[in-house]
């Protein structure tokens, strides 16, 4: 035994010093980043100085854009977040554009790079390159554009009307069994789950021309659930890219991947299938037909395959969830507040005398009210309410009055921007009026699509998907929230308790509101 401790004295001695080094350099980089890093001089927790992990943490807890609201209560519009990146509270930072804007000395950060889970193309929302990306946008924007929006609006309108048969139905697969039904109301429903059906189905079938009918059977609802498996891949991925290098994915989000893969190869068969429809000349028209053939007018180039399965994955992902959390966030809010939920009723009934003449246009844009409601529940509720990191380049920026040196990621919460004080007093409660008397000021700091040249390509697509759909609701059926326990799924905690939860999985994750449905005009 003796003999075998002399044989590793050397080892021992070897590994004794390498513990000792590890030490000192933890240590010393401990006091570099609290003392002596640019941003020492920013106030922040004292963790989050120290460590990415910080935000890791509430990035698997599902608070990250709650935290960064925290922060700024506690220490104000400017917070060191992590030891290489400082959050903006104020408006300046955002609409005022010196992080996001046109022309600015900052990229995508680099952890985009690392949200892709199969090798190949990048999608606009992970190309870090400011030239490829435009080139993206443009061929995008042929697909998404207005006048290619108003061709499709029919098939929208057709699943619209799909919605409607499924909310008017006194029964469903998707809630609980042995409610009570009477006077005319269907069971409670789980709008979170009929939002995601409702914006996938359109989804699907705009983009490719091909319905998943999730509205009407659950074949494809897995789909959905890989999608949001996906997405909370992003949302750590982004905070902390090291993760699956580290080979550390497998314990913070566990079969994460296996599904991020499934999703991705979802969408390629999907493209591959519309593109030998388009091939066989089928005629279809829907934003994928218009992509496999668009070409940039700058360089003359159309999307490399691998580009578009990316392309394809993002507008699935994004496309479905975004929208139906701004869906699901409104329905909760218009059956809280029982006086906007009448007023944006009356106000949808009076200008159409038919459900077949709500479309997108000027007659709905005239809703005012409506429109009103849908932009503060996307204010108190926004799908995207974290920080979208920009890398400061060389030579620095300066944002909000202070010059921050290259290498340094910038961002600003959009949940926290939205709960700003300063901007929108009672900043958790619901209320629609501040967008008709107070707007501008709103607007300021007001961005559930971003801004910028890297905001949301589909934001057309967006508005007019869930702005036709619920004043097509709100003018066939009376709606109420679910009595009880049931009627209470999505509330949040604490001082947020008037308020729809979400987690930060990048985008988000929701559960309810459960609403009851009644054909208007019902006579027992």
């Amino acid at each position: 035994m003796f003999a075998i401790f002399i044989y590793l004295q050397p080892f021992l001695r070897v590994a004794s010093w390498g513990l000792f080094a590890g030490f000192v350099y933890v240590i010393g980089l401990g006091i570099y980043r609290l003392y002596f890093h640019p941003l020492a001089k920013y106030p922040g927790p004292w963790l989050a100085k120290l460590t990415t992990w910080r935000a890791v943490y509430h990035g698997k807890r599902g608070d990250l854009h709650v935290d960064m609201l925290r922060c700024h209560k506690k220490y104000g519009p400017v917070v060191r977040y992590a030891p290489h990146r400082v959050i903006f509270a104020s408006s300046t930072g955002f609409r005022g554009a010196d992080i996001y804007g046109f022309g600015k000395n900052v990229q995508k950060s680099l952890s985009y790079h690392s949200i892709n889970p199969a090798k190949g193309g990048h999608s606009t929302l992970s190309t870090v390159n400011k030239k490829v990306h435009g080139r993206k946008r443009r061929l995008l924007s042929q697909g998404l554009s207005d006048h290619s929006l108003k061709l499709l609006e029919p098939t929208l309108l057709n699943t619209v009307d799909r919605l409607c048969d499924r909310l008017a139905e006194k029964q469903d697969n998707f809630s609980p069994p042995d409610q009570p039904i009477e006077d005319g109301w269907t069971c409670a429903k789980n709008m979170a789950e009929w939002c995601d059906f409702y914006t996938f189905d359109v989804i699907t079938e705009l983009v490719f021309g091909r319905s998943l009918h999730t509205l009407e059977k659950p074949d494809y609802h897995f789909i959905i659930d890989d999608m949001m498996a996906q997405m909370r891949r992003m949302s750590l991925l982004t905070e902390l890219p090291a993760i699956e290098p580290l080979g550390l994915g497998r314990f913070l989000y566990p079969g994460v991947m296996q599904k991020a893969l499934r999703s991705v190869r979802n969408a390629q068969m999907i493209v591959e299938d519309r593109r030998t429809k388009s091939q066989t000349g089928d005629g279809a028209v829907d934003i994928c037909s218009r992509l496999l053939t668009a070409k940039d007018p700058t360089t003359g180039e159309g999307f490399p395959a691998p580009e578009l399965y990316a392309e394809s994955n993002l507008l699935i992902a994004a496309g479905t969830d975004t929208t139906s959390t701004a869906m699901a966030a409104t329905f909760f809010y218009l059956t809280r507040y029982p006086d906007a939920l009448v007023r944006a009723t009356e106000e949808i009934r009076s200008t159409f005398p038919d459900i077949r003449d709500i479309r997108s246009g000027m007659a709905l844009s005239s809703c005012t009210y409506f429109r009103a409601c849908l932009d503060e529940a996307m204010r108190l509720t926004p799908s995207v309410g974290g920080a979208l990191w920009r890398e400061v380049l060389p030579g620095g920026a300066t944002i909000d009055g202070h010059l921050i040196p290259g290498g340094v990621e910038v961002g600003a919460g959009i949940y926290a921007l939205h709960h700003d004080d300063a901007v929108f007093s009672q900043p958790t409660v619901f209320a629609p009026e501040r967008w008709l008397e107070k707007a501008e000021k709103a607007a300021g700091s007001f961005a559930p699509f971003s801004v910028g040249p890297r905001a949301c390509v589909g934001k057309g697509l967006a508005v007019m998907e869930f702005t036709v759909a619920l004043a097509r609701v709100l003018w066939r059926f009376d709606l109420r929230a679910a009595a009880g326990q049931l009627g209470r799924v999505g509330e949040g905690t604490g001082d947020r308790r008037g308020e729809y939860e979400t987690e930060w999985c990048f985008t988000s994750k929701k559960d309810g509101p459960f609403i009851q449905f009644r054909e208007r005009g019902f006579q027992a």
